[in-house]
């Protein structure tokens, strides 16, 4: 299952392509002259084989494609994919694109480098090579001292599995840079985006950076994001456990009551599927248990 650091990546490159043109010019790699169009990276071969990039882009007019890949681990099977990908995908845009392997880790970094290359007995050979973008220390410090306050969220997705000192600075840098955003809106989606891909433990180090005690303090601003941005983590947590065992009690009443061959209207199990207060759905499973009807069920004594 892919990781919140992975998702999160792919979401903020697909949903403005722009971004991609600048994280890379920010890097000092070629950067695009059109817009970048996102479109369906589901790619389907004649013998139903489906690849599936994590994302795909064209410009329009020139035939060009970029498919990009956020690589978090070696994966060799995938690694045997690209040139297929890339194949196919030269031949559907009537030009070569390329393959782009995003990652904040060094080994995967050298492994992706590597490519893939495949030689027959008589010698013909496969080699195929993508483009590397690794983000790691040196980027993240750069991608902070750029203009556009975004950048911060590379920044800090280039710290996703480290918690030492330098990463707890880059990822407070990151954290201050959404101060420069003045739409409300925007600073809080900034400000979530770079707090979901950091690691549990680099959280742990935020939170004890906020202590009363702790000299020297926070910046008042930087001290109150942390807090509010920690606290809606935990109460989005606690939601969702919520909801999870309100799912497992409806689906226990909805059960019994097939068993007691009572059926169930459209009605009535969106008024079972919507509720969320598992007290209230423990009190209609007692009553289904002897109930005769659904309005035994639902209605008190």
């Amino acid at each position: 299952m892919p990781s919140p650091a992975h998702e999160w990546m792919i979401a903020a490159l697909t949903e403005d392509p722009s971004r991609l043109d600048a994280l890379l010019r920010a890097l000092k790699r070629r950067g695009f002259s059109a817009s970048l169009r996102v479109v369906d990276a589901a790619v389907h071969l004649a013998d139903a084989v489906e690849l599936s990039p994590d994302g795909l882009f064209v410009l329009d007019g020139d035939g060009y494609w970029l498919v990009v890949e956020v690589q978090l681990s070696v994966d060799e099977e995938k690694r045997t994919m690209w040139p297929l990908l890339a194949a196919y995908l030269r031949r559907r845009y009537g030009a070569m694109g390329d393959v782009l392997v995003i990652t904040p880790h060094a080994n995967v970094a050298a492994w992706s480098a590597e490519g893939w290359r495949a030689r027959g007995r008589l010698e013909t050979t496969l080699d195929f090579t993508p483009t590397v973008l690794r983000l790691g220390e040196r980027e993240a410090l750069t991608l902070l001292a750029e203009p556009a306050p975004e950048m911060a969220f590379f920044a800090a997705w280039a710290m996703q599995s480290r918690h030492g000192p330098t990463a707890r600075e880059i990822v407070l840098g990151a954290l201050r840079r959404t101060d420069d955003v003045k739409d409300p809106e925007l600073k809080a989606a900034l400000s979530r985006s770079i707090m979901a891909v950091l690691s549990e433990t680099l959280k742990e180090t935020l939170q004890a950076m906020i202590a009363p005690e702790r000299q020297p303090p926070l910046e008042p601003f930087l001290e109150e994001l942390v807090q509010r941005m920690l606290n809606s983590e935990a109460r989005g947590e606690a939601r969702g456990e919520a909801r999870g065992e309100a799912r497992g009690e409806a689906k226990a009443l909805l059960r019994i009551l097939a068993r007691r061959g009572l059926a169930v209207d459209e009605a009535s199990l969106a008024r079972i599927t919507a509720t969320d207060d598992t007290a209230t759905l423990e009190r209609w499973i007692d009553r289904a248990v002897v109930a005769t009807s659904l309005r035994d069920v639902f209605d008190a004594p």
